[in-house]
């Protein structure tokens, strides 16, 4: 088709040849007979219809594409009269080029996305498997060393601890107490530390190298002090942590060190910690054996069930644990209330799953049998202090080996998302993959929960002091972003979080000091002062 530039150019010819006296009359205007030149030319540049823009097409567009509306046509005017060209006849539109040659260059597009995905996707299972085995090679290298089954080579050593890296703490806690390694609780390196340094030294093998004796007599000779046995108990990791605590130097062997914290008069102290722990091994065990027990199947009391909790000592002589002890806990509660919730699909879920469950307070929660972390997901109910009005908008927590059916749309629609953790709106929350339910997760999807016990709908409506406040103010997160629904549920995240963990703001004071308007209103609605309708909004969106 001739350009912009061309047709300008032919009606300026046009009206010049028309007007043999000129263009123009003596007042500036265009003479008659220039004005039927382009008259001329501007008729003949109308062709049967608009031309389509395959380009501006939209994912909606294309969704309700069919092929079947087009038809060969035959131009019957304009610069191109007579040329084959394409015709919509339901929208009068023309394409030079066959729609269905571009419904099916559209289809190899979006096959070749889906299959990138397949392989991006396939390729993290694969990075994963391959991360799960270097741990197992790892745990099997250190095990077959401390055994005295391999030797405990600088080489070999150096390639297990990089293994180990790579596993997480807990995984770590659970092979230190596999091997029976003792001492290095703390951080992440302690640990890793404490299980190579108990392969070098190759205690728990058979085997011993020659100058074991010396060092075991050594060794004899410097704790026959009564008040040294209790140090000769501690790992040479333990023993040279201590001195450097107290600047007593770290060379030296093993021997030396407890010579030298001896003197010191530390034998007497890591005497009481050794009672001291104990004396809390036994109060622990006792504690559990004397706590009254949840019933199978009843609901259970929120009060009692933080007052039980709260019950769960928190040792300074095994800082680091105390997370774990709360774990251990809410799993004995599990263990004791868990009763059949037969079976369930919610959301997103494909096919109906078998489950059991708890009820707490007013929140049913199930989960398929087995799953290991529902422990973490009832601690984040039970421990957070949700505002009512979030708190009471979720009556469900379903947790899903399954991943979410509508992935592929959320993909679609939400910028750079990958997989759902989590979706809420109609009371209930699922959580998929048998993923984690953090309290910020809850928070959030509880908002969703909230929006719709309030409006109707996810969305906050336009006459909203919410979506007034939207108006003005930006997204409060980068998920935020993808919709008004996101902007409010990430926006409730931010209210219900009221610890700063000695991190600086809590997110319910960044939300307060950053998004004043946002805050105000959903203040009101946290507080009360805005509340919820009394109906009962069910339907999935």
């Amino acid at each position: 088709m001739p350009t912009a530039t061309e047709w300008a150019h032919a009606v300026l010819t046009a009206a010049l040849q028309r007007a043999a006296a000129g263009p123009f009359d003596p007042d500036g205007t265009l003479t008659e007979g220039a004005r039927a030149g382009v008259r001329a030319v501007l008729e003949q540049a109308e062709e049967d219809g608009p031309a389509h823009d395959w380009d501006a097409m939209s994912e909606a567009d294309w969704a309700s594409f069919a092929a079947d509306d087009w038809r060969p046509h035959k131009l019957l005017r304009g610069p191109r009269k007579g040329q084959q060209v394409w015709k919509n006849e339901r929208t009068g539109a023309i394409s030079d080029v066959d729609p269905r040659q571009k419904a099916k260059e559209r289809e190899e597009a979006v096959s070749g996305r889906k299959k990138k995905a397949e392989e991006a996707a396939q390729a993290l299972v694969a990075a994963a498997k391959e991360k799960a085995k270097e741990k197992e090679r790892g745990k099997s290298a250190v095990g077959e060393m401390i055994r005295g089954e391999r030797p405990a080579t600088a080489v070999a050593v150096r390639a297990a601890g990089q293994r180990l890296l790579a596993m997480t703490r807990a995984e770590l806690v659970a092979l230190k107490r596999q091997l029976q390694v003792k001492g290095g609780w703390g951080k992440k390196q302690k640990l890793v530390q404490a299980i190579l340094a108990q392969a070098l030294a190759g205690v728990a093998g058979p085997k011993k190298t020659a100058a074991a004796p010396a060092r075991a007599g050594a060794a004899r000779r410097v704790v026959a002090d009564d008040r040294s046995a209790d140090l000769a108990a501690l790992t040479f990791l333990q023993l040279k942590d201590m001195a450097s605590r107290n600047n007593l130097g770290t060379l030296g062997t093993k021997a030396q060190l407890i010579d030298r914290l001896t003197r010191a008069g530390f034998g007497k102290q890591a005497q009481a910690q050794e009672a001291a722990r104990k004396k809390a091994a036994a109060d622990e065990a006792a504690r559990v054996a004397n706590e009254p027990k949840f019933e199978r199947g009843q609901p259970i009391d929120l009060g009692r069930l933080r007052a039980r909790l709260a019950r769960v000592p928190d040792s300074p002589l095994l800082p680091g644990m105390h997370s774990e002890r709360l774990q251990a806990e809410m799993t004995r509660i599990l263990d004791e209330a868990a009763a059949d919730h037969g079976e369930q699909k919610v959301h997103g879920m494909t096919s109906p799953e078998k489950m059991q469950g708890v009820t707490v307070g007013h929140v049913k929660v199930s989960w398929p049998e087995g799953h290991k972390g529902t422990a973490s997901a009832l601690l984040a109910i039970a421990q957070q202090d949700y505002p009512p009005p979030l708190w009471n908008a979720t009556k469900q927590v379903v947790i899903t080996s399954q991943a979410n059916g509508g992935d592929e749309y959320w993909q679609r629609k939400y910028k750079d998302f990958t997989t759902s953790a989590a979706t809420g709106s109609d009371g209930t929350v699922c959580v998929y993959g048998g993923g984690h339910l953090g309290r910020g997760t809850f928070a959030h999807e509880s908002g969703h929960n909230l929006a719709t016990a309030i409006w109707g709908e996810t969305n906050p409506p336009p006459a909203s002091a919410y979506a007034q406040a939207q108006k003005t103010e930006k997204p409060v997160s980068e998920y935020g972003a993808n919709s008004p629904a996101e902007d409010f549920a990430e926006a409730c995240k931010m209210y219900a979080d009221t610890k700063t963990l000695g991190l600086g703001l809590s997110g319910h004071d960044t939300l307060r000091r950053d998004f004043p308007k946002k805050y105000a209103a959903l203040d009101d609605i946290m507080t009360g002062r805005v509340r919820p309708s009394p109906e009962d909004v069910t339907e999935f969106d």
